[in-house]
Formats: structure tokens, sequence, C-alpha cells
């Protein structure tokens, strides 16, 4: 009983009308988006401007790498914050907790091993992804805009996962926030390093890892002082039933949607 209340009390989605909380997550939710689509064309004028189509070019290679980071975190932000809510609901915070503790652990360490890895067959990759040789050719910039890119890749996968989590507990407009921080950090660094310093493509990438950095640095300070639950160092281990949970979640959904095609047809 006592679970019950103190979870009713530090979460909204416990004891909020529905109407009231589908408004209260939606809009942060679809702000988001288009803050995050803002982010990406802004990026891509000032590195025209400045650099030229090739820099474009170099940015558009980096997609794959981008697509792929974003879909792991997202497998384990989605599905993580799925399995806190229902320990949520049901008063288990200690579970909570631990869920927390494996997406963030994991999310990190990912971003590290997939650094490493595309760092060490960046060109074949990039190569592979349409990069061109020779003098007028992209490879050059490619070089030059995807290690840093990559460096970031743990701190984008932790914002990410942990931006789902923040929205689990109860808190839509943080998540929301930390990637608008990033994006005015973004947007204000990308014209100084691209036209002040003459970086290049070079200070495009350092301006997005450092509004990427600035975004999971929020979501870290608030898990680890303000959460409704926290990251506490002891549940930073990975645990395998929560990260079996968190692929169950996509693995269900996924289902249901092709379960929902297949009627359709």
């Amino acid at each position: 009983m006592d679970k019950t209340i103190k979870t009713v009390r530090g979460n909204p989605l416990a004891a909020e009308p529905l109407g009231r909380l589908l408004i209260k997550f939606a809009i942060p939710s679809v702000l988001s988006m288009l803050v995050d689509a803002l982010y990406n064309i802004v990026d891509q004028i000032f590195i025209g401007r400045g650099v030229g189509y090739l820099g474009i070019a170099a940015t558009t290679v980096t997609f794959p790498f981008v697509t792929i980071l974003l879909s792991i975190a997202t497998l384990l932000g989605i599905g993580g914050s799925v399995y806190t809510s229902m320990n949520l609901g049901a008063g288990k915070e200690a579970e909570a907790e631990k869920t927390l503790g494996t997406v963030f652990t994991l999310s990190v360490a990912i971003g590290i091993l997939f650094t490493v890895i595309c760092l060490t067959f960046l060109k074949p990759l990039a190569l592979a992804f349409g990069a061109t040789k020779g003098a007028q050719g992209s490879l050059s910039y490619v070089l030059d805009y995807v290690p840093i890119i990559l460096l970031g890749a743990p701190f984008s996968m932790a914002a990410i996962a942990l931006s789902s989590m923040a929205r689990a507990c109860g808190s839509p407009i943080l998540a929301m926030g930390c990637f608008l921080v990033g994006a005015v950090i973004n947007l204000v660094l990308d014209p100084i390093y691209i036209f002040v310093f003459n970086w290049g493509v070079k200070g495009a990438a350092i301006a997005t890892v450092t509004s990427q950095i600035m975004s999971a640095v929020i979501l870290l300070v608030y898990f680890l002082k303000k959460g409704h639950i926290r990251l506490r160092r002891k549940k930073y281990l990975p645990y395998i039933t929560h990260l079996r949970s968190d692929i169950c979640v996509w693995a269900s959904i996924l289902h249901d949607s092709g379960g929902g095609n297949n009627s359709a047809d």
C-alpha cells in the first residue's frame, strides 16, 4: 500500500486524468520531432553556405551511421521506458531503477563499441555509403566530419535513451527541453565554428557533438539528482532480465504492427 501511495504521489501517470496526460505528453513529443527536424535543416544550411555542396555530401554519407545509432538507442529507450512504466505502475521502484541503470550503461557501452568499430573501418564504410574519391570527391570531407560525429555517439545514444526514460517517469517537458537546448547550442556554435573560426565541416561536427553532450548531461543530472527514479552506482550493471524485457517489448510492437498490416490487406 505504501509503495502504491508513493508511486501515485511521485508520478503523474498514476493519478492525472487520461485526457490531460495525452495533451501533456503528446505536445512535447511533437515539438521534439519538430526541433529535431529544425536541427538538421539549420545544420545543412550553415554547412551549405560555409563549405559547399561537398560538405553537404559529407553529412549525407553520415546518415547511415546516424540511422544505425538511432535505431539501437530507440530500441533501448522505448523498450526500457515501457518496462519502467509497468514497474512504476506496480509500485516496483527498485526494478524500475535497475531498468534505468541497464538502459544507461548499455547505451554508453554500445555507443563506445559502435565508435571503435566504425573508426576502425571508417574509409571502406564511407565508400560503401556513397563517398567519392578524387580532387572533387567527398571522401576527404567525410573523413573530417564523421570521426568527430562518431566520438559523440555514446552521448547521443545516452541522450536518446534517457529522454524516453524521462517520459516514462512523467517528465515529457524535460525530454523535449534537453533537445531544445541542444538545438539552440548547435544553432549558436555552427556559424561561429564554420564562419568565424573557419573550421569547415569539422566545426559543424564539433558543434553537433557539443550539443549532444549538453543534452546527455542535462538528462544525466536529472536522473542523478531529481528524478522520480535515480541512477545509482550499484544499479549501473546491466541486468539480462531487463535487457530481455526491452527486446521483447520491441518484438511485440513489431509483431502487432505486422499483424495490423496483414489484417488490413
